[in-house]
């Protein structure tokens, strides 16, 4: 009996062998804990073209399927800093961009409006 090894690999319409990127990372904070919530946001600076996902449980996120090319990334998230940055992504690229948010302070805005009363 003659058994032969067949090497099959299966692709869905996007990933690697289309010439796509992805970006994939976590959110923590300063003592490393996740950050679950945290959003994140992305733009494509050539486009315009903007994506953004909510951090899981442990913080992690990720953006398949990217045309490579200039992406502008920003993380937020309630009482911490925003982190903000540049990725240059080349095509079949994995950017693990892994993010650590200061504690910030919370600002709120309140508008008080009404009329006069005479008495």
């Amino acid at each position: 009996m003659r058994t032969d090894l067949i090497d099959v690999r299966l692709e869905h319409d996007h990933g690697p062998d289309k010439g796509l990127a992805q970006i994939a990372g976590t959110v923590t904070d300063m003592t490393s804990a996740f950050i679950p919530g945290a959003r994140i946001e992305i733009l494509r600076t050539e486009y315009g073209r903007k994506r953004d996902t909510i951090a899981d449980a442990a913080g992690g996120f990720s953006f398949p399927a990217l045309i490579p090319g200039r992406y502008q990334f920003r993380a937020t998230a309630r009482g911490f800093e925003t982190s903000e940055r540049t990725l240059n992504l080349a095509a079949r690229a994995l950017s693990t961009s892994s993010v650590q948010l200061a504690v910030g302070s919370e600002t709120e805005t309140v508008t008080v409006g009404g009329t006069g009363c005479s008495a």
